[in-house]
């Protein structure tokens, strides 16, 4: 059986990381905004429309259009080949094993917890029930296998794949007894999924919530020339940081305030 390392080590070659935040960069999901504004869009828009939100957020990449990363992302669920989907669970359990095991502490400083007791995949809301991301976190991410329950369900009355955040978007089939959450998702586009689930859980009575995202959707094909050079300029930036596994847009960012 190969090993974490072995099965994490063309990673480096590819992973784009995420930046901490600063000017250009949004503080919640990371992404790039215009000079002169804290959050994107989408995360402004889910502290109007959801009860609460998750306390912090960690993409562990970015998931660049028509990268390698974006590309596993969808065919570790999407392809054909039964065989390539089990290969791929394997490689993509090996990266989230490796970040956590580095950067779950900094999970743990971002929400306030000594530990999370909880970890918690979010849903597919496209209707799908053989999603791999709940396998992932109990058969093969050995830090997540004995804290991994299924307890989110979509809510049937939103249509599958719809991107609405709602704080009934997901039910919660369990007494969290203010336990600390970790959520764990594969995606994150708009993160209406992400914030709905953190939205649920607080609700139900939970702890503190944290997200890791496995990737950070980006592109740089934005119409709006300003929103395009943003986005351009974050992605330099990224490559140009370069891949390290010792190091996470959390506490690159704590380092940064010292």
């Amino acid at each position: 059986m190969a090993t974490v390392g072995e099965l994490t080590a063309s990673y480096g070659n590819f992973l784009v990381p995420v930046l901490a935040p600063r000017s250009g960069v949004c503080t919640v999901c990371k992404t790039s905004v215009l000079p002169g504004y804290h959050t994107c869009y989408q995360c402004w828009d889910h502290t109007r429309n959801l009860s609460g939100t998750a306390d912090v957020v960690a993409p562990i990449a970015l998931s660049v259009k028509g990268g390698q990363w974006a590309h596993e992302l969808s065919s570790y669920k999407n392809s054909p080949s039964m065989s390539a989907r089990g290969s791929l669970a394997l490689r993509i359990g090996a990266v989230l094993w490796r970040w956590l095991d580095a950067h779950e502490p900094c999970l743990r400083q971002g929400a306030g917890v000594a530990g999370f007791s909880l970890v918690l995949p979010v849903p597919s809301t496209t209707g799908r029930a053989d999603h791999p991301l709940p396998r992932i976190l109990r058969d093969i991410v050995k830090l997540t296998a004995d804290r991994t329950a299924e307890l989110l369900a979509p809510n049937p009355r939103y249509p599958p794949g719809s991107r609405e955040p709602g704080d009934d978007r997901f039910l919660v089939n369990g007494d969290l007894r203010g336990r600390p959450v970790l959520l764990v998702d594969d995606q994150w586009t708009s993160g209406a999924r992400a914030q709905s689930a953190a939205a649920a859980v607080k609700l139900a009575g939970s702890g503190p919530v944290a997200v890791v995202v496995l990737g950070r959707h980006f592109g740089t094909d934005w119409s709006r020339a300003d929103l395009r050079e943003a986005a351009e300029s974050y992605y330099q930036a990224a490559r140009g940081q370069g891949w390290d596994w010792s190091t996470c847009c959390l506490c690159a960012d704590a380092a940064a305030h010292q």
